[in-house]
């Protein structure tokens, strides 16, 4: 992890999610000075600091964070709490419909889509020709 990209990463995290250091620091329920140091080069990141930031704003992955790797905010970032919720126990989905099914029989089952989950938290929906 190169201190320098991960700082640029942090501050960028900082400034778009609107907070000062010292308010972000105080979101994510670290010291000020922590977060102080760490910006000016003097600490490096804690596993404990990194676990903080994912926790408050899981939108950004793990990745984003320590590598720089993938966008910071995936476009289709599915926010886990919110799966199960009861307002979509209720919903159906038309794709979960019976329509989906074209043969029953497991030796002849034709898939028309599927849904293959990433680990950044986002998912890619491949439909069949």
């Amino acid at each position: 992890m190169s201190d320098q990209g991960f700082i640029s990463r942090l501050q960028k995290l900082i400034s778009d999610e609107g907070h000062t250091p010292s308010s972000f620091a105080n979101k994510i329920d670290v010291q000020r000075s922590t977060l102080s140091h760490l910006l000016n080069g003097r600490n490096k990141p804690s596993v404990d600091l990194l676990l903080k930031i994912h926790k408050h704003y899981p939108e950004y992955s793990m990745d984003y964070l320590i590598l720089g790797k993938y966008s910071a905010k995936p476009k289709e970032f599915i926010n886990e709490q919110n799966l199960f919720t009861a307002e979509n126990k209720n919903e159906q989905d038309s794709t979960t419909t019976n329509d989906t099914l074209v043969n029953s029989d497991p030796a002849t089952f034709v898939y028309k889509e599927l849904v293959v989950l990433n680990p950044d938290g986002t998912y890619t929906r491949y439909k069949a020709v």
